[in-house]
């Protein structure tokens, strides 16, 4: 009996292990792809720095956060300004949804055919589902308080 437990105690640590490695493996491949395309020039480091910029400046980044920046000030017409700013989000919201679209269906397919890319990818498909909750809570609440507040 005590060897038995010992066996399922010790597979347990090798498959918790394993599950690590794999971790680790997927999310050191996405930082490596993200180098790669910053040193062949795919990536602007101005709209997104690759890590080890990022990681040297840290607390300089703090700067891009700040709520006293004003958008839009340009000097054309109210009416233009607004509607420039309507086109733009709307053509960022097409192409984020056409490209998650494409990405998470060609990611669907190499991980349900090759068992190797899945093993690298899936861990960080799973560190990063939560994050859709998250957003999509956020907005939903947020939008009860406008509702709300606007007697919709």
């Amino acid at each position: 009996m005590g060897t038995a437990v010992r066996s399922a105690r010790t597979t347990a640590t090798r498959d918790r292990a394993t599950q690590l490695l794999w971790g680790v493996a997927s999310i050191a491949g996405v930082v490596g792809i993200w180098e790669l395309a910053w040193a062949l020039g795919f990536a602007d480091q101005r709209l997104l720095p690759p890590p080890h910029l990022f990681l040297l400046d840290f607390t300089g980044q703090a700067k891009f956060f700040q709520s006293t920046a004003k958008v839009g000030e340009t000097g054309e017409s109210a009416g233009l300004s607004v509607l420039i700013a309507i086109a733009g989000t709307t053509l960022r919201v097409l192409t984020g949804l056409t490209l998650g679209f494409v990405v998470s269906v060609t990611l669907g397919i190499l991980i349900r055919y090759f068992r190797l890319f899945g093993k690298l990818v899936l861990p960080t498909v799973r560190m990063l589902a939560p994050f859709h909750s998250i957003i999509s809570t956020s907005h939903a609440s947020w939008g009860r308080h406008v509702h709300s507040y606007i007697g919709a």
